[in-house]
């Protein structure tokens, strides 16, 4: 089985010149939008899988080829040409060094970094699957090293991570993640999603030294502060600034839309926009889960059945006897179409499991009977079968 892109081949990432002019009061903003499309016979792929440089002049993105092979690139914004930056196989979530320097990423269960020209890999710690980081002028990057946990900090040269958020447990708070540094360099912005009606999901404060927490808004959107003092983030698919005083890391007054198209990963709860200092923002449009097309072939490549998935798929999973497929879908801000499966011989797709909630780890049973799945219908993340 193959599929093209884990964000969907057809998949174009819009740029956004004009929302600086529009916060600083200008009258009549112009939009400048610009579509960047993946490298020839390639797609954007993954969780996370782009970030534009402090600088606002470079996109790192992550690519995979009809192959299979997934890998981080980096394309200027002002050329038409990417380059694919080598040993940074399976690679994915990239982020920036202050200086756009470098790039850091998570591949293989490390987290690890790369001139942003090309050059060496260097390890930096151990990170069995990555959500998010943020790196300071310092030299220091908060990550958040699994799917589950809280954010951790390392030296950009490497190192033993330390923990510098808790979870409340009382609120059933499952995960830290998306963390974004603000300028001082010591606190910075995190997405902490909870089971609790009580305590919803929502961004956070933290600090290096780990004994600071204020809440700042609820929503299940990471966020990102911008100048001249906005944070950047997305309700209802719609990209939103609001003004955020440093001096009481407390938004004010009403927020503004910029955009009303964004789209959102949302089993990694990960809402497609990066900004730039310098007032360029990139963000991927909704509407690409249509493009979308599952293909199975035999083992020499030949097309056996092709079907279409409301939203995004993953994971794929092949039942033992090689005549089903189960994959989870996701749209909108749940996974409210749940699980699948498609019977190849008869071409029918057909509703598994029906709860709103998010959806993991498919396996079939070795008789092909039963799938196990990891789910959060029940609350906390749980396996069924």
């Amino acid at each position: 089985m193959k599929t093209l892109g884990g964000l969907a081949a057809a998949l174009v990432i819009a740029t956004l010149v004009f929302a600086y002019l529009y916060l600083r009061g200008d009258a009549s903003p112009t939009a400048t939008r610009t579509a960047i499309l993946p490298p020839i016979d390639k797609a954007f792929y993954g969780t996370a899988g782009y970030a534009l440089s402090p600088d606002g002049t470079r996109l790192a993105f992550t690519v995979q080829t009809v192959e299979g092979k997934v890998s981080i690139w980096v394309r200027a914004l002002d050329s038409s040409v990417a380059q694919e930056l080598a040993g940074t196989e399976n690679g994915g979530i990239p982020l920036w060094s202050p200086d756009s320097q470098w790039i850091a990423f998570f591949a293989n269960g490390k987290l690890r970094r790369i001139p942003a020209g090309g050059g060496t890999v260097q390890v930096i710690c151990d990170a069995a699957l990555g959500r998010g980081g943020s790196w300071n002028a310092d030299g220091v990057i908060v990550f958040a090293p699994g799917i589950t946990g809280t954010l951790q900090k390392v030296s950009a040269g490497g190192g033993t991570p330390t923990p510098v958020t808790q979870l409340d447990e009382s609120t059933g708070e499952q995960t830290h993640r998306w963390p974004e540094f603000l300028p001082d360099g010591n606190h910075f912005l995190y997405l902490a999603r909870q089971t609790s009606e009580k305590q919803p999901s929502g961004v956070y404060v933290g600090s290096l030294e780990g004994n600071f927490r204020k809440k700042v808004m609820d929503g299940t959107s990471n966020a990102q502060y911008v100048q001249p003092g906005y944070l950047l983030f997305v309700k209802d698919e719609t990209l939103l600034a609001q003004r955020f005083k440093l001096s009481t890391l407390s938004v004010e007054g009403d927020a503004i839309s910029l955009a009303t198209d964004v789209s959102r990963i949302t089993g990694s709860i990960w809402d497609g926009v990066t900004a730039s200092h310098n007032g360029k923002i990139v963000y991927s449009p909704e509407g690409f889960e249509s493009d979308l097309e599952l293909m199975v072939t035999d083992r020499t490549g030949n097309p056996l059945s092709t079907f279409r998935a409301n939203g995004l798929s993953a994971p794929l999973r092949v039942s033992p006897d090689g005549k089903k497929v189960a994959w989870a879908e996701y749209t909108g801000d749940k996974a409210t179409a749940g699980v699948w499966i498609h019977d190849l011989a008869s071409h029918l797709s057909t509703r598994l499991v029906f709860t709103d909630a998010f959806y993991s780890g498919l396996a079939w049973t070795p008789d092909g009977t039963q799938v196990a799945y990891a789910s959060t219908k029940s609350g906390p993340f749980n396996m069924y079968v």
